[in-house]
């Protein structure tokens, strides 16, 4: 510990089952992150971790699980998962928010205080106080937390110090900083349509967690490839209309950190997602079947149906009742 600030600290890395694997609730791994992340040193969340990967074995499968669309992934990992708006993401962003207000209390040592009732608890320098909550039950606790009004990042709440008792929900954590200011940079916590989805409606919809300013918000929004329509902004709700989307197209929502609440805060890191303009598969007009998908495997046909002839995904198959092809045949 001579070189503490520098030691990395780490629940997942490229060798071993990932934590979620080994527990049951996956909100384990909130207080898991505040612990390796805001005790002296370098927190590390390894990719997957803020979406609730818990892929398990040793071999690589457990610690491999691509984030993209891929054909290397399993059990919750399956899909795309560069998703902002998971509920568990949406914690961990606002953990590190929070850890942002500790600023200069990061500099100190951990002065680690006794534990009580399963809280396990610590000071960073003499501003900042951090609460764990490593039970599965709300818990209270008192700690000599020094004197003056110390607010919770996470709720707002303020306590009194020198002696505060603290609430923590169940795995729940606190970030108290004296005489601190609880407004935190702003983010969007949910999007219509959901990430990765395959949508054909009239109305997109992104939803923050505080009001936002609007010539700063429209100004920051955008989708690639642009299906034209308009965007508005009510409160925290941002909305566009009017638009066409092309079957099959894959669209890209961005909102640039220069957005700013209408107190004006800006994001800290901006907002990505994506979605798939929607389809009808099969479609399917006299004697003519068209199938429609977003990459990956060929359209098959298989045991009456006899394909006949074709390329280049137009093809010829009749329904033969004396043919059994058996194995699937590619289109």
């Amino acid at each position: 510990w001579t070189f503490a600030n520098m030691n990395l600290h780490f629940a997942d890395n490229h060798d071993q089952a990932r934590f979620l694997s080994t527990v049951a609730d996956l909100e384990q791994m909130v207080p898991q992150t505040a612990l390796l992340t805001m005790i002296e040193g370098v927190g590390a969340i390894y990719y997957g971790s803020e979406q609730g990967f818990n892929t398990g074995g040793k071999d690589g499968r457990g610690a491999y699980a691509a984030m993209f669309d891929h054909n290397f992934q399993w059990d919750n990992a399956v899909g795309d998962n560069f998703n902002m708006t998971h509920w568990l993401y949406l914690k961990i962003a606002k953990l590190m928010a929070a850890r942002r207000k500790i600023d200069a209390g990061l500099t100190y040592g951990t002065d680690l205080l006794d534990p009580q009732n399963n809280i396990f608890a610590f000071k960073r320098g003499a501003n900042a106080f951090v609460a764990i909550n490593g039970s599965n039950s709300q818990k209270s606790a008192t700690f000599n937390i020094g004197a003056g009004n110390f607010i919770n990042m996470m709720d707002g709440v303020a306590v009194q110090g020198p002696y505060a008792n603290v609430t923590l929900d169940k795995w729940g954590v606190g970030v108290w900083i004296k005489d601190g200011d609880a407004t935190l940079e702003p983010m969007v916590i949910s999007a219509s349509p959901g990430h990765s989805a395959n949508f054909g409606g009239s109305e997109i919809i992104l939803t923050f967690d505080q009001n936002m300013d609007p010539t700063t918000t429209l100004a920051a929004v955008s989708i690639t490839p642009s299906p034209g329509g308009t965007w508005s902004l009510i409160g925290n709700v941002l909305k566009c209309t009017g638009f066409t989307l092309n079957s099959g197209w894959q669209y890209v929502i961005r909102v640039e950190r220069t957005a700013k609440t209408a107190a004006g805060k800006a994001m800290y890191g901006g907002f990505v997602t994506k979605f798939w303009g929607s389809y009808s598969s099969p479609v399917i007009n006299a004697d003519i079947v068209s199938f429609y998908y977003k990459g990956g495997n060929s359209a098959k046909v298989k045991g009456n149906w006899k394909v006949t002839g074709g390329a280049n995904g137009t093809y010829t198959a009749i329904y033969d009742a004396t043919w059994n092809g058996g194995l699937e045949s590619n289109m």
